[in-house]
C-alpha cells in the first residue's frame, strides 16, 4: 500500500449524528470523572442512547470507577492519538451495560501528549479519530485530564459540547473562567460550532448556606445561562459506589443521589 493511499482508507460509518461532550475542569477534585462516568450510565440508563465514554486521563479514573462493568485493560489509546490513520473503533470496547461502550486510558498518555506537541495540526487529531465513531453513538462522553494541557485542547477541539463541574471553592469557581478562556479561544481558532452545555455544582454541602450563597450568587451573575440544577451534594455514596467499580444508579438505586442524579441528566441533555 502506498504512503499516501493508507490515508484515505474508508472506515465503516454508521447511522448516527452523535454529540461529543467533554467533561472538562481546570482544577483537579471537583469530581470530573464521576459526573461523567454517572452522565454516560444515566444516557444509558434513562435516555436509553447508546453512548461511547473516553477515558483521556492517563491516570484511568474512568475504568476505576467503573471496573465492575467494563474491562480493567489498559489501552493502546496513544497509538491511535499518534496516528490518526488508525481506525479508533479498534479500540473501543463493550460494557457489560447494554448500549455503554469505552475506550480506556493508557500509561502513556502523559508522555504521548509531549509527543503531540511537535505535531502539526495536533488540535485535530482527536476530531479526526472520532469521525466514524460519530456515526456509532447517540453521545460521547470524554473524560478529559484535569488541566488545559493537549490531550484537553483536542477534546475540546473534537467537542460539540463541553460540561464544566465546579465545587463552590474559590479557587474552582475561579478556575471556570481560565476554561471559559480556552473555550473562547478554540471557538475562535478551530471549533466556532463548541458551546458550554453546562456548568454543574458539585459536593454541594446545605450546611454552609453563607458560603453557597457568596459562590452561586457570584456563578449566576457571571454564567447564570449555563447553570444547571440541581446541584449535586457532597454524599459518601458516591465514593461507596465507585469503591465497587459501580455507579449510584446500581450500587443504590433507591438512593435520593440516584433520582437528584437522572433528574440532573434530563436537564442537562433535555435541548440537544
Amino acid at each position: 500500500m502506498s504512503f499516501l493511499k493508507k490515508f484515505s482508507q474508508k472506515k465503516e460509518l454508521g447511522n448516527y449524528k452523535g454529540k461529543i461532550i467533554t467533561v472538562s475542569a481546570q482544577k483537579g477534585g471537583v469530581g470530573k470523572t464521576t459526573i461523567a462516568t454517572h452522565l454516560a450510565v444515566s444516557l444509558v440508563k434513562h435516555l436509553n442512547k447508546k453512548t461511547l465514554i473516553v477515558d483521556m486521563d492517563n491516570q484511568a479514573h474512568t475504568g476505576s470507577a467503573l471496573n465492575r462493568v467494563i474491562d480493567s485493560y489498559r489501552g493502546r489509546f496513544s497509538e491511535y492519538l499518534l496516528d490518526s490513520s488508525k481506525n479508533i473503533m479498534d479500540i473501543v470496547y463493550k460494557s457489560e451495560i447494554e448500549n455503554l461502550y469505552y475506550i480506556p486510558s493508557d500509561t502513556t498518555l502523559t508522555e504521548t501528549e509531549g509527543r503531540l506537541s511537535s505535531k502539526i495540526g495536533k488540535e485535530l487529531i482527536l476530531k479526526k479519530l472520532l469521525e466514524t465513531p460519530k456515526t456509532h453513538f447517540d453521545y460521547i462522553i470524554i473524560d478529559s485530564p484535569p488541566n488545559m494541557g493537549n490531550l484537553t485542547i483536542s477534546s475540546l477541539v473534537a467537542s460539540d459540547y463541553v460540561l464544566i463541574p465546579t465545587e463552590l471553592s474559590t479557587l474552582s469557581v475561579d478556575g471556570i473562567r481560565g476554561v471559559i478562556e480556552v473555550l473562547e479561544s478554540i471557538v475562535e481558532n478551530f471549533n466556532p460550532e463548541l458551546d458550554i452545555l453546562g456548568i454543574l455544582v458539585n459536593k454541594f454541602d446545605s450546611r454552609t448556606k453563607t458560603t453557597n450563597s457568596i459562590f452561586l450568587n457570584q456563578l449566576k451573575e457571571s454564567y447564570g445561562l449555563y447553570l444547571k440544577e440541581p446541584y449535586l451534594p457532597n454524599s459518601t455514596v458516591f465514593k461507596k459506589a465507585q469503591h465497587f467499580g459501580d455507579t449510584v444508579f446500581d450500587y443504590e438505586p433507591n438512593h435520593k443521589i440516584t433520582e437528584l442524579f437522572k433528574n440532573l441528566t434530563e436537564s442537562i441533555f433535555s435541548n440537544i
